[in-house]
């Protein structure tokens, strides 16, 4: 929106990864950056932003059962708005892989989500306002509607020509 740059990834101080941004201006200078996740694992899988600069990073926190989908919110300053963390108990792992915004606004995020067993559903898209509220998720992909493919894993969500495609591997 600034034409700065916001860079993202990863640091692994004592075996554990967290989350790392930094915003930059225009010609490259530091304007902050934000270590996402100490003292928890904190993995960052996608950032978007809308048009006031407010970033929504997307992704998982690791824990020692598993892991939990997460979504933060961060104003144009890097200050955190909002965190929200979906944690489903019945599944052991659950992160998000990517997000973007719905035609009316709204957060849309693909996860993989796992259960202990071989036949559930894996593929969800979770449906978040910009405020933090959880509106809704729904499964894709299931085993029921596709028996034969083991493992479904949903990795990029687009939109294209007035649809949303959901693209991973199977």
């Amino acid at each position: 929106y600034d034409r700065g740059y916001l860079i993202t990834g990863g640091i692994t101080p004592a075996e554990k990864t967290h989350g790392l941004l930094i915003k930059t201006d225009i010609n490259g200078y530091v304007l902050w950056d934000k270590v996402i996740g100490a003292p928890d694992q904190v993995f960052i899988n996608k950032t978007i932003y809308d048009e006031d600069g407010n970033l929504y990073i997307f992704g998982c926190i690791n824990i020692q059962s598993g892991s939990i989908s997460l979504v933060i919110k961060l104003n144009v300053c890097g200050e955190l708005q909002w965190c929200r963390q979906f944690n489903f108990e019945e599944y052991a792992y659950n992160f998000i892989n990517d997000g973007i915004f719905s035609k009316n606004g709204d957060l849309l995020a693909v996860a993989y989500m796992h259960m202990n067993d071989d036949y559930n559903d894996r593929i969800f898209i979770f449906c978040i306002t910009p405020d933090g509220e959880y509106l809704w998720k729904k499964s894709y992909a299931s085993c029921a509607n596709y028996p034969s493919f083991e493992e479904r894993i949903g990795s990029r969500i687009q939109f294209f020509d007035d649809i949303y495609i959901i693209s991973g591997y199977v």
